[in-house]
């Protein structure tokens, strides 16, 4: 849920370099959903929607809950019929507005070459914010979203961090209600919730876990599909949340 608040949160804003533009166009701190503006990036899109990582990653809760655990197979099929097949290899083709080098290099690998999928993030300011702002969802998304450059993934990942932490009732309401597609989330999450699904941290395969990995943080599970999802490499991640000293959990 909270990766993608932040990911939504990210959209108007997306990638002002220069910090005198940004709050030119959205005001001295944005504390919602806003409008992408004419001519940036996600043109055309409204407040509260997704970008195309925040589709990808609403597109792996429904495989999850489709197939009752992680399937290769069908998210990369989802992936393919759903995403790269609308794509041209440009940054302004396909779902969500705007397409990513990263996604475009997939798109190239898949389409081009029938290579596998490899999807790589940065993470450092999202473990500082998280660590920062433990309590505190709406600080810790705001902080990344009002920060320049490549604010939309600091959000997505500092939201995914922030709300392990706090759980889906430390996330306030108007973010959930402002989300386009936050209803079927919340619904997801719910779903994955009671199957007590989550991602095995040691090699990133489905295994069925406890549902509580942090202590009574019932909705913490989603923290390690994300995670492992958008990072590719799990044992790196989780190495930086020891740094961070928010893993490992609590004995339940």
């Amino acid at each position: 849920m909270g990766a993608l608040i932040g990911d939504a949160l990210g959209l108007g804003p997306h990638w002002y370099y220069d910090l005198a533009q940004l709050r030119e166009q959205f005001g001295t701190w944005i504390d919602g959903y806003t409008d992408p503006k004419p001519g940036r990036y996600h043109e055309g899109l409204k407040a509260g929607n997704l970008s195309q990582s925040g589709l990808i990653t609403l597109e792996l809760l429904r495989s999850i809950v489709d197939n009752n655990g992680y399937d290769e197979a069908d998210f990369t099929r989802r992936l393919d019929d759903r995403f790269l097949q609308q794509m041209d290899g440009s940054p302004y083709a396909g779902p969500g507005g705007f397409t990513n080098q990263s996604i475009r290099e997939l798109h190239q690998a898949r389409v081009r070459d029938g290579k596998p999928c490899s999807i790589l993030c940065m993470l450092p300011a999202a473990y500082y914010l998280a660590a920062r702002f433990q309590d505190d969802f709406e600080q810790a998304v705001l902080h990344a979203v009002n920060g320049r450059g490549q604010n939309m993934s600091r959000a997505m990942l500092t939201g995914a961090l922030a709300g392990a932490q706090v759980g889906l009732s430390g996330i306030p309401q108007r973010f959930i209600d402002g989300l386009t597609e936050g209803r079927e989330i919340v619904d997801l999450a719910r779903r994955i919730d009671r199957s007590g699904l989550a991602m095995d941290i040691s090699d990133g395969r489905p295994a069925s876990i406890a549902v509580s990995l942090f202590a009574s943080r019932r909705d913490c599970f989603l923290f390690s599909v994300f995670s492992a999802f958008l990072t590719h490499s799990p044992s790196h991640f989780f190495s930086a949340l020891q740094s961070a000293r928010i893993w490992p959990p609590q004995a339940v």
